[in-house]
């Protein structure tokens, strides 16, 4: 793994490897490109390199990797948990892109049956800035390789019609008082 972030760095970083970039006005037309080069303190290659952009794919490369350095063996996880505090029962969310209504409804079971007097509090308090990278462009928000961060990550499909889901849903709201459904990140 060292070896391939090492030979990856490598032809990546040479100053060959960027002799060709000059040919911006080979680019199709409506294209956009940025690219800064340094070496240490010093500038080596240059072109809007004030334009703020979405990040390239190689940069998520170097990510993935940086990743899998860190957590070699996989133990990373995402977790979202139902917790209880006080009277107060918490969902605390940590942006897990992999969340499904089966999940949800794993999450909630406990909850079937029970009044909750209090609040539901859902607790993305993880997330403190914008759901997207400054810079990015809004429109794209549709294409695979634009990562949305998302406070609930839930697919689409959690909120179709779950007729067993829907009714515990409905108990817990209706305990509530529908006014007591707080988020402690606003």
């Amino acid at each position: 793994m060292r070896r391939l972030l090492s030979l990856t760095l490598s032809l990546a970083l040479t100053h060959s490897a960027f002799a060709s970039i000059a040919t911006y006005d080979l680019l199709p037309e409506g294209s956009s490109s940025s690219i800064l080069v340094r070496n240490g303190t010093s500038e080596i290659e240059s072109h809007n390199a004030e334009q703020l952009m979405p990040p390239a794919s190689t940069l998520k490369v170097v990510t993935a990797l940086a990743a899998k350095l860190q957590w070699p063996n996989n133990e990373f996880r995402f977790s979202t948990e139902l917790l209880k505090q006080d009277q107060d029962y918490v969902v605390r969310f940590s942006g897990d892109p992999s969340l499904l209504r089966k999940d949800l409804e794993a999450l909630l079971r406990p909850l079937k049956g029970k009044t909750i007097s209090d609040d539901l509090i859902l607790d993305d308090s993880i997330f403190t800035g914008y759901t997207r990278g400054v810079g990015w462009p809004w429109d794209v928000l549709g294409s695979v390789m634009q990562l949305q961060l998302a406070r609930y990550p839930w697919k689409a499909t959690v909120f179709k019609p779950l007729f067993p889901l829907m009714r515990m849903v409905v108990v817990v709201f209706m305990c509530l008082r529908f006014n007591q459904l707080r988020s402690l990140a606003t």
